[in-house]
């Protein structure tokens, strides 16, 4: 299933390292990464959403980033990333919950554990 396994390092200045591993699939690319931003407490997922999409070659609505940890201290995140081959994959495959953080999706409202029981 999987095509090909790629270790990548992108460095555009020697104090800004971007590492990450790459694995490509049929349907999408996944990317585990560090995230090195010296100078700033974290990174936003938007902004990481976008210049993942400048780097693949994607539109911004195809990739998901998720599962960031920034480092104590700052200046070092790790998470994943999926970079989809179109936005319809995206919805089809991504789980709701993150459909709803992206804003491609609505959260279902719904009453709370406690009032459900009580009603019935």
């Amino acid at each position: 299933m999987i095509k090909s396994n790629i270790t990548a390092t992108t460095t555009t200045n020697p104090s800004r390292k971007r590492c990450s591993r790459v694995q490509n699939y049929n349907t999408n690319t996944i990317l585990n990464s560090d995230i090195l931003h010296p100078n700033r407490a974290n990174i936003s997922k938007d902004e990481l959403r976008a210049k993942l999409a400048e780097l693949y070659k994607a539109n911004k609505d195809q990739v998901n980033v998720f599962g960031l940890q920034t480092q104590f201290g700052g200046g070092k995140t790790t998470g994943f990333a999926l970079v989809y081959d179109s936005p319809e994959a995206l919805k089809k495959f991504e789980p709701h919950y993150r459909l709803v953080r992206v804003g491609f999706a609505s959260k279902i409202e719904k009453p709370s554990r406690q009032q459900r029981t009580s009603i019935s």
